[in-house]
């Protein structure tokens, strides 16, 4: 599935981020890889984001897009 999120929680060194996904009731995911084309000053905090879920797993995911 793919969702609409909030930054959370950045770590720019491993390129990974928490996202808040409202649509799941505001459930908080692990640290999810982000895309390669995704430039590392674009990881803020409150930043909106595309995260595909692979699975019901939230840590099987990945943050691919910036809005």
């Amino acid at each position: 599935m793919v969702y609409k999120g909030i930054i959370s929680a950045v770590d720019r060194d491993q390129m990974t981020a928490e996202v808040i996904i409202p649509e799941l009731d505001n459930m908080v995911t692990p640290m999810l890889s982000v895309a390669r084309e995704i430039a590392a000053d674009d990881l803020t905090v409150d930043n909106k984001c595309v995260v595909a879920l692979f699975s019901q797993n939230l840590a099987d995911g990945a943050i691919i897009s910036i809005l």
